[in-house]
């Protein structure tokens, strides 16, 4: 029943990290995972949960549901439908692990991205 539920697809990258010359880690490359396709379904964050990172002091717009188990990494990033999503925050959404909630930042095509 979940999979009708998940109406996109997506791609993820992982970012690929070398030490800069001050010794801190920094994001030069992405590559992508080898699972192939995400089915997912991309949702607008709630009030609740934009509050929630907020109080945090980190940023969140989007949130993607997916039926596709396996362990997800903040700033790891998903494409969906050519809208690139930063993942902030991961939470098991049903329980018993059938669905678990990325919560993601979008940013603009023109923005700085991480």
């Amino acid at each position: 029943m979940l999979n009708n539920l998940m109406f996109n697809t997506g791609t993820v990258e992982m970012p690929v990290y070398e030490k800069d010359t001050s010794g801190a880690e920094v994001i030069t490359d992405w590559v992508e995972w080898d699972y192939g396709d995400l089915p997912c379904n991309v949702q607008p964050a709630s009030a609740a949960e934009v509050q929630f990172y907020f109080e945090r002091g980190m940023e969140v717009s989007h949130n993607i549901f997916t039926n596709f188990i396996t362990t997800y990494q903040r700033n790891w990033k998903v494409t969906v439908e050519g809208q690139e999503y930063h993942i902030v925050g991961v939470r098991d959404f049903i329980t018993l692990h059938r669905c678990i909630e990325l919560n993601c930042m979008n940013y603009p095509s023109d923005a700085k991205k991480r």
